[in-house]
């Protein structure tokens, strides 16, 4: 009996030193990371900073474009970039959220966070509270589009003087801002024309039975609501010239000049091609968020531009040269140390 006790000892004490090598060398080839993952050899699996990134409602192109990059950094995970997608209410909305601290990313208005920073505007005295934005992209988000009916007597901007003109919905950034300050620069104002807001859907009907002369947008053609009021009647955009335009830009920094083409829209009278005014819409930051995760996500942006044109074609023709054209408040460490490696900054 002692016998087969000491054997069964002898049996335990081996099969116990087995386990304690076998543990030792699976110990010596494998790293955890949070318990979230496991890495054979050396390497060290990249920590990811978790980002919130504000957009714009659901499916709209600002939104579109943010769940691209989302995806683009969710699939390489090598970039060390999370970015959690946040529908809003738009530009002024991520603005004031991202210098609130509520979010470490969003698309902004150029021209608006512009003004911010500098405290000019609507947003004179208000600089202390927008010192901390910076950016990380400029792509061009829209133009200034003035529609009117061919059959009527206005050929340029100017011609509105006396008109009655939809510049935009209540509360809207072209209501409020861009279109008052293009047309102020051409004679129109609020005391020598009738300025009205009202929404698209309204204006494109108010238009065609004639209660108003022109209506208004702040995209890039073609916009459908334009395309089929041309359907329907012959059309004719309005622009106006160089200088007006550059005057324009003093006041509205992130704008620049782009031309609308005469064939932009069927049944469009337009002899040539249309100057007005174009904005940038900015992908942010503030100047407290860690400068390599700014690199890295400036990087995969670029890196993976072409799965931006698969969102929305308009994409397809952005272009890292003219990554900072509109940018109009002070650029994020890491996007300026990407921006020098390839050549855009010296």
């Amino acid at each position: 009996m002692k016998k087969v006790q000491k054997k069964f000892k002898f049996l335990m004490a081996a099969l116990l030193a087995v386990s304690l090598v076998l543990a030792g060398c699976q110990g010596a080839n494998t790293t955890s990371n949070g318990g979230n993952s496991t890495e054979t050899g050396n390497s060290k699996p990249k920590s990811q900073t978790q980002m919130a990134l504000g957009s714009g409602a659901m499916g709209a192109n600002l939104y579109l474009y943010a769940s691209t990059l989302s995806s683009i950094v969710a699939n390489k995970p090598d970039y060390g970039v999370t970015v959690t997608v946040q529908s809003t209410g738009g530009f002024e909305e991520n603005m004031n959220r991202l210098a609130r601290m509520q979010l470490d990313l969003a698309w902004i208005a150029a021209p608006e966070a512009g003004m911010a920073v500098k405290g000019t505007g609507d947003f004179t005295g208000k600089a202390e509270e927008y010192k901390h934005l910076r950016g990380i992209v400029a792509i061009p988000y829209g133009g200034i589009q003035v529609v009117t009916l061919a059959s009527k007597n206005i050929k340029t901007l100017s011609d509105l003087k006396g008109k009655t003109v939809a510049i935009g919905a209540a509360g809207s950034s072209g209501a409020k801002l861009f279109l008052p300050t293009l047309l102020k620069e051409v004679g129109v104002t609020d005391k020598n024309s009738k300025l009205i807001t009202m929404g698209a859907d309204q204006a494109s009907d108010a238009i065609k039975n004639g209660t108003i002369d022109a209506r208004t947008a702040l995209s890039m053609p073609p916009l459908a609501s334009f395309t089929n009021l041309a359907v329907s009647k012959p059309i004719r955009l309005l622009g106006t010239d160089a200088a007006t335009l550059t005057r324009v830009m003093d006041q509205l920094p992130g704008t620049y000049v782009t031309k609308i083409s005469k064939n932009a829209y069927p049944n469009q009278d337009n002899e040539e091609d249309i100057l007005t005014l174009g904005f940038a819409s900015l992908l942010a930051t503030r100047d407290d968020i860690n400068d390599d995760a700014v690199y890295n996500l400036t990087k995969a942006f670029w890196e993976n531009i072409e799965e931006f044109g698969k969102a929305n074609p308009e994409a397809k023709k952005w272009n890292i040269q003219d990554a900072l054209k509109g940018m109009s408040i002070p650029l994020a460490k890491g996007a300026e140390k990407f921006y020098k490696e390839k050549g855009v900054l010296k």
